[in-house]
């Protein structure tokens, strides 16, 4: 099961908000560094 882009943000700028509140901010950059690390892996094509 593929993830469009949309269904990607849509997962991930919820979450990005969620931690944004719960969590402190020295950890946020991390976090934030790992879903952006994913999104743009779900962004690529992947061509075997």
């Amino acid at each position: 099961m593929r993830l469009t882009i949309p269904v990607a943000f849509a997962i991930f700028i919820p979450l990005e908000v969620i931690i944004y509140f719960n969590i402190p901010k020295t950890n946020i950059i991390n976090l934030y560094d790992l879903t952006v690390i994913i999104s743009i892996n779900k962004m690529m094509p992947r061509k075997v």
